[in-house]
Formats: C-alpha cells, structure tokens, sequence
C-alpha cells in the first residue's frame, strides 16, 4: 500500500497522543476498552486483545493492513477509479504490555478525514435527497463494499455513521472495521459458503442471520455487509421520515408507503427492487456487492 506523507510524523504523534490519557483508559480494568486520539493530521485508535507477539489477524489493523489496493488492472470497470474508497492505514504497532500480560495494547494510525458522515448527511433532508444523488451515494457505497470484498475483507459494521461522504463530488470513505472478517473472498462467488463470526454488528443493520443468534453463527460475511447496505440505503432514501432505532419499520428496507410516493414523484422502480433484493431473508438471495452495481448500472 502506498505510504501516505504523512507517515513520516505519524509515529511519532500516536506516541506522544496515547502517552498518558489512553494508558489511563486502557488501565482501569476494562478488558475491551477502546480509546481514541484524533488530530488535523492523524486518527489514532488503541484496543486490547490477547497476546501473540503480532498483530492479530482478525483485528481491524490487519483488516485495514489486507487492503492494499494492488488492483490497478482490475477486470471490472466500475472499480477502477475507486481504490481509495477506504480511509488510509498510516501506521500500526503492537506492544506487549510485559510476558504476564494477558493483553496487547494495538495501535492503528489512520488519516484523519474532516468529512461529514452519511447519517449527518441525512439529517439534513426531511424527505431524504433527490434521486440523482442517492443513485451516486449507492454506486460509491456499493463500490466501497465491492473492493473490500475483493480484497478479501468484509466489513461487519456497514451503517450511515462508518461513511464518510465528500459533498463536493459525493464520493465515499469506510471507516471502522473493528468487526472486519478476513478470508471472504470466495465467498462472492459462493453465496452458499460460511464461516463461524461473533455476533457483532449494529441493530437494525445487523442481518437476521446474526441478529436472532446467540453469539456465533455460520454465516457469509460478504451477504452480511450487503443485508447491512440495504439497510444503510433505505435510511438514506427516507432522511429523517424513519427512526434509526425504529427497526420494525426499517427491517424490510423502504417503507412501502416512502417507496409509492417516490416512484409517484418519477423515482424508478428498478432501484427499489435492487434495494429490497439486499435485504433479502435467505442470504443466497442477496446480491453480491458487484451484482448491485451492475444492476445500479442499467437504471436511469
């Protein structure tokens, strides 16, 4: 992955930010505490986890790590322009707090992104944003989705807080991939592949397959993160008409009655149709990030 310039200061300013404030945080007894330093320049983020010596590979610094965007030559066309559409790893650190520890202290250092996110950006519409832009936010989200997918890495928390949008051209940064899952990459192609994951999420984003069980389930992580899209696009398409801790009017995306008075007003369709399919209950029904783009493609 490209180091950013701003590596360079870096290491130097996660050290000097986590010196007293987040060793006091981490040290009151909380086995998952997280704490959190930001700056103009750089975001800083410390967890504990278990002790291996190294990073650990379901962690987000490994997550984020993974995603080294090494597809210029990539064989679909809608990727191509996109391969920053995940906020930037600058650095990353692991110490061992001392060989009786049961923790190491993580640290990942990301650029920091003075950008509104995607539920702010809702807020400010009652009836949520006209249908040119939501085609845009949809198609870069999807994207977003599509080259983590590719990369290997699901996200586990898609939801309006963890984008980032640039109003200027309204494209889109994921952040927070502390619930991110490692080895999905054939599961694009799979739809009917699984693997056990922590129940871990956020409600009502959170697909019914982990939402109704106890703590693990055998589920596809790539079918997780597009139920959690669709989700994500139904709170954007009705702006500040639905709650966000209203789950049982959101569960099966848009809203009949929002989805009948914005076809009435020239919305197509099609699109509601392709949102709904993400939302699916059997999972193998869902599409996979790159089948939603292809189908966000023929709508006009």
């Amino acid at each position: 992955m490209p180091r950013c310039p701003a590596v360079a200061f870096s290491t130097c300013t996660m050290r000097r930010a986590v010196s007293c404030p987040i060793f006091t945080c981490l040290d009151n007894g909380d086995d998952n505490t997280v704490a959190h330093f930001r700056d103009a320049r750089v975001m800083v983020k410390c967890t504990k986890s278990v002790p291996n010596g190294k990073i650990p590979p379901e962690s987000e610094a490994s997550a984020m790590r993974h995603l080294d965007f090494k597809v210029d030559a990539s064989p679909d066309t809608l990727l191509a322009p996109h391969h920053e559409c995940v906020a930037a790893v600058l650095d990353s650190l692991v110490i061992p707090q001392g060989n009786t520890s049961r923790f190491v202290y993580t640290y990942l250092t990301t650029k920091y992104y003075a950008l509104p996110d995607l539920f702010t950006l809702c807020s400010h519409f009652n009836s949520g944003p006209p249908w040119r832009v939501v085609k845009v936010l949809a198609t870069n989200l999807a994207r977003a989705l599509a080259v983590c997918h590719m990369h290997d890495v699901a996200h586990g928390d898609v939801k309006p807080e963890n984008v980032l949008v640039n109003v200027a051209d309204l494209s889109v940064k994921l952040i927070d991939f502390a619930f991110a899952r490692r080895g999905v990459i054939h599961m694009t192609r799979n739809k009917h592949a699984v693997k056990a994951v922590a129940k871990a999420g956020t409600e009502p984003y959170l697909a019914p397959e982990l939402r109704f069980a106890d703590q693990f389930s055998l589920v596809n992580p790539v079918l997780v993160d597009m139920y959690a899209l669709g989700i994500t696009l139904a709170f954007l398409v009705c702006g500040t008409r639905v709650s966000v801790h209203d789950y049982s009017s959101i569960s099966l995306g848009v809203p009949r009655v929002v989805k009948e008075e914005l076809v009435g007003k020239g919305w197509p369709g099609a699109f509601f149709d392709a949102a709904a399919s993400c939302v699916a209950h059997w999972p193998p029904d869902r599409p996979t990030a790159l089948e939603f783009l292809r189908a966000l493609a023929g709508i006009d």
